[in-house]
């Protein structure tokens, strides 16, 4: 097992993801004095690229192949990946379907550990990268697919605003997919998006719901839920005649 998920360069290392939990827990052990004490100015780099690569590590066992799976996204052409992070759905994507582009979406920051990703797949040819801010910035136009994995959760993500601006940038017949830590509609579990609504937030599968047709779109269903590794994946279609 240690082989497997603890050595470096080995495609399902988790050592990103662990060095991101150990720091997430300091938070909580730390706690009482913060409440007493100023906030850093300035985040270091090595958290950040932790919590970025720990992304990948997660999507990679097993996420990703959940994603693969489950979300059809034959005749597709263009994919626009909301807040993508080190971009691995971009590349899982555009290996299995040769006809597809795709464009990674996030801060600069994250965008410079995207590019890397891209670029060590031999794919930067068909996947491009987009420095931005989901809540000041458009997400383009003439896109099929907007793949949004775990950028609507948390009191401040204005997931509302992120979905009409997704719906506009879709051309008609247009599809968006979305994963969460999605809650059942009484919030009592399961038990790992129930977790994590307690350090973060999470919607429930009906406000998800609601929120997409607040948005515009219609046919939302959910595609396949996995409380194993707590997640959720949902799609629905912009109309045609939008």
């Amino acid at each position: 097992m240690s082989q497997t998920y603890l050595v470096e360069g080995k495609p399902l290392y988790q050592g990103n993801i662990i060095s991101h939990a150990a720091r997430v827990w300091d938070y909580w052990a730390e706690l009482p004095n913060d409440f007493f004490s100023t906030p850093p100015q300035e985040t270091p780099d090595q958290p950040h690229r932790d919590f970025i690569l720990g992304m990948r590590d997660i999507t990679a066992a097993p996420r990703g192949q959940i994603f693969i799976d489950h979300i059809d996204l034959t005749g597709r052409k263009k994919l626009f990946d909301l807040g993508g992070g080190p971009g691995l759905y971009s590349i899982l994507s555009c290996q299995k379907y040769p006809e597809l582009t795709a464009t990674v979406f996030d801060l600069p920051e994250t965008i410079a550990i995207a590019r890397q990703m891209i670029e060590q797949e031999n794919l930067s040819d068909r996947i491009s990268v987009c420095e931005g801010n989901c809540d000041t910035d458009s997400f383009g136009s003439g896109n099929d697919v907007v793949l949004l994995s775990n950028v609507l959760h948390g009191a401040t993500s204005n997931a509302l605003q992120k979905l009409i601006k997704a719906f506009r940038s879709l051309v008609p017949g247009g599809m968006v997919a979305i994963q969460e830590f999605a809650l059942n509609d009484a919030k009592t579990g399961p038990f790992i998006p129930a977790l994590f609504n307690v350090m973060v937030g999470a919607y429930s599968q009906a406000e998800l719901m609601d929120l997409l047709e607040q948005a515009g779109f219609a046919d939302a269903q959910i595609i396949v839920q996995s409380d194993e590794v707590g997640c959720t994946w949902i799609t629905a279609s912009k109309p045609a005649e939008a």
